[in-house]
């Protein structure tokens, strides 16, 4: 089923649609509780400094001097920055994802390359 988004606003950790195919809310009564796709080429275009969570989730983690730490198993999403939880081999470790710590995200090798920071062990 297309549908085509004509507002989209959110509300506490609600998302909220408008939808140009459905007049009123029973219209959408069906929709409650399903996901919604949308195809990355009708996605906004970001900013080099901005990412998708689906992009950096299972990327796997290197430290500019460590090597490989681990792969990016969950964002946590804290009101002043992100927050990586990166699964290594016997811990987890939150990396914030600021300008100070995250050196380079590479799509084209699923890699990000992070400057250890006190604290971050």
């Amino acid at each position: 089923m297309n549908l085509t988004i004509q507002e989209c606003s959110f509300y506490k950790d609600k998302m909220i649609l408008k939808l140009c195919e459905c007049d009123n809310p029973d219209d959408v009564k069906h929709l409650i509780g399903k996901n919604l796709f949308v195809k990355r080429e009708e996605l906004p275009l970001l900013n080099d400094d901005e990412y998708y969570w689906f992009d950096v989730l299972d990327m796997e983690v290197f430290t500019e001097k460590e090597g490989y730490l681990g792969k990016v198993e969950n964002i946590i999403e804290t009101g002043s920055n992100d927050v990586f939880v990166i699964k290594a081999e016997h811990e987890e470790i939150l990396v914030p994802a600021t300008r100070d710590v995250i050196k380079k995200i590479d799509y084209d090798q699923n890699t990000i390359t992070i400057k250890m920071i006190e604290g971050l062990r």
